[in-house]
């Protein structure tokens, strides 16, 4: 059915690169990429947590491994960085619960209220198929927020841009989360100015305002470039 549909499409918007060679095997219009951001950014909280927070927010499934996810957090949280994990899964919060970790539920305001005030947003991947080709849309909440990304490259093919923009970075191959938890006390020792600057580079490069003429193309609105 997908194929059909692209194949009888003029214009044809996807999330990912991947995703797009894989379209433009079969499709006969053009495939522009644009990925899962939120508009613009959001309004930096006034007040931040008193030790770094790491927020993880998602759920059980299988592509996010999360008994990898609780056992990593663990170790992050013995080196003194403080854990939430947001979920609708009532399995995984008391998972969390059990681990020492904070926990929550609560509508998409809750979870950006709860990312505006992490120092960094987990978004650890599993190499799967399914994360080759996504662009997770927690992963543009968590930038629209200001909140570091904590990934992989298996997290988004654009990891490494967002690396070298200084607004994500990635656990070692080794799983050593020392050196990360090291990092993530800069991080929250820079504060509102960090955030703010993380902000202004999000705003600037990585919302889908950042992607209008994409956006204006695909629409067929004049002033398209």
């Amino acid at each position: 059915m997908q194929t059909r549909a692209w194949r009888r499409a003029d214009r044809v918007m996807t999330v990912s690169s991947r995703l797009a060679l894989r379209i433009e095997e079969v499709a006969c219009g053009d495939v522009v990429v644009v990925p899962n951001l939120q508009p613009r950014t959001l309004t930096p909280v006034e007040s931040m947590p008193a030790r770094p927070l790491v927020v993880f927010a998602g759920g059980a499934q299988a592509w996010q491994d999360s008994d990898r996810v609780v056992a990593q957090l663990g170790v992050l949280s013995s080196c003194g960085i403080d854990v939430e994990v947001v979920s609708e899964d009532a399995g995984l919060r008391e998972r969390a619960s059990k681990a020492g970790f904070a926990s929550s539920v609560g509508d998409r305001a809750h979870v950006l209220r709860r990312l505006q005030a992490a120092t960094g947003s987990w978004m650890v991947r599993a190499d799967a198929a399914a994360n080759s080709v996504a662009s997770p849309v927690k992963l543009g909440e968590a930038l629209a927020a200001g909140a570091i990304v904590i990934g992989s490259r298996a997290t988004w093919e654009h990891m490494d841009r967002l690396t070298a923009d200084g607004l994500a970075t990635q656990v070692a191959e080794d799983g050593n989360l020392t050196e990360l938890a090291e990092f993530l006390y800069e991080v929250w020792r820079e504060g509102g100015a960090g955030r703010e600057r993380r902000l202004a580079t999000v705003g600037k490069n990585w919302t889908l305002a950042a992607h209008g003429d994409h956006l204006r193309w695909f629409f067929g609105i004049d002033g398209a470039s």
